[in-house]
């Protein structure tokens, strides 16, 4: 993060990712009468310091992802309607929002399986 020196405008410098760092802490040091900080404290320079929390906040910045996938699965042909057969499970870095949340369908339509998109 900058400062401007003259402006106080704060604004970051690199970019953030949330998922690395998700808050940072910065310490502002306020003068009138132009100091550079040395050797001496702040006291002794006549300056002001105060502590500003930045929280950063999320994104939809990463796809879900498939904890473990298996291309076949074998079910025997007498197994009850409505019964279990596969979980699929996944996860998804982002925290916040809609944005942990992921919905499941499957791609061929009118076949004998159907999925519950939320679970």
């Amino acid at each position: 993060f900058c400062i401007g020196r003259t402006s106080g405008l704060v604004y970051h410098n690199r970019n953030l990712d949330r998922e690395t760092q998700d808050s940072y802490v910065l310490t502002l040091t306020i003068s009138n009468n132009n100091s550079i900080v040395s050797e001496k404290t702040v006291e002794e320079l006549g300056l002001s310091t105060i502590l500003l929390p930045i929280a950063i906040l999320d994104v939809n910045d990463n796809p879900p992802v498939f904890n473990y996938f298996t291309n076949k699965i074998g079910i025997s042909e007498n197994t009850p309607y409505g019964a279990e057969v596969f979980v699929v499970t996944t996860q998804d870095k982002d925290e916040f929002g809609n944005y942990d949340k992921v919905w499941y369908r499957l791609n061929a339509a009118g076949g004998p399986f159907v999925i519950d998109k939320e679970t």
